[in-house]
């Protein structure tokens, strides 16, 4: 039981989470470790009681789609899921208290964010890869308000609401079947399995226009740039030409969330 808990979280997820606001907290001048980690924590919390509330809302969908997961195959039933997910919820929002006014703004955004998605947004094509990249990304801003400057941390955002944008992309081809079943209307049940495609690929070149900018504009150095060239481009090339050769999207979809940890280095290395 206690492995079925774990799962439901998705520890991975969480574990990014808390990252992405050190990141966020480090572009921004690295503030007091104490505040950072409460803020990481509070993240990585938050980004775990999504994915339960998720999994609750989903489990008729998941039963097609990811029939693994928990709740979808009985291993927790609905009514201990939600009491666990407010087990997570509320030590996010205690923690988010001790934070500045900035970031606790940015925490009832992402939150707000990720509630709606689950509930109502997931239904509507491009709404809803916007919501959830929207919803990662805040993450850098989450963290950036502890710290002296901001500028790092916008750009870090633009970086990874433009990452997530390619990867839900990706998601919703990899998860067409089921949403297809289940109703729900993403883009390439709306519009095709090619739109789909071409718009995944579109996301991906936009992410791979965005990630030099930092560096032309002096908020990031070379290290950066190098890193995010080879690491996060580079791979991006490689999954858009498999993408389209062999549509396995579940492989890319897995490579792109690994590759996260990639980008989040050369976000580290370019303040170094």
């Amino acid at each position: 039981m206690t492995v079925a808990y774990l799962r439901l979280v998705r520890p991975a997820n969480a574990i990014i989470a808390g990252l992405v606001v050190l990141v966020g907290a480090w572009l921004a001048g690295w503030p007091d470790w104490p505040l950072a980690i409460i803020a990481s924590l509070s993240g990585a919390l938050l980004i775990a009681w999504a994915n339960v509330d998720n999994d609750i809302l989903d489990s008729e969908t998941d039963r097609v789609a990811h029939p693994e997961r928990p709740v979808a195959k009985g291993a927790i039933d609905h009514r201990k899921a939600w009491v666990f997910s407010w087990f997570l919820l509320i030590p996010a929002m205690a923690l988010a208290a001790f934070l500045p006014p900035l970031s606790i703004l940015v925490f009832l955004a992402a939150m707000v964010i990720t509630a709606s998605y689950n509930r109502v947004l997931k239904r509507f094509p491009v709404i809803s890869n916007i919501a959830v990249s929207l919803a990662a990304a805040l993450g850098f801003l989450f963290g950036g308000f502890l710290g002296r400057g901001i500028s790092g941390p916008v750009w870090a955002f633009v970086l990874a609401f433009s990452y997530h944008l390619a990867r839900e992309a990706v998601k919703s081809l990899q998860d067409m079947g089921a949403d297809r079943v289940s109703g729900r209307r993403t883009i390439p049940v709306a519009w095709g399995e090619r739109t789909g495609l071409v718009l995944a690929t579109a996301f991906a070149c936009l992410m791979m226009a965005v990630t030099p900018l930092p560096f032309i504009f002096g908020h990031l150095g070379i290290l950066y740039l190098a890193t995010v060239l080879i690491l996060v481009d580079g791979v991006w090339i490689g999954l858009v030409a498999y993408l389209w050769a062999r549509r396995n999207y579940g492989a890319v979809s897995l490579v792109a969330k690994i590759d996260m940890l990639a980008a989040l280095l050369a976000l580290v290395l370019g303040k170094v």
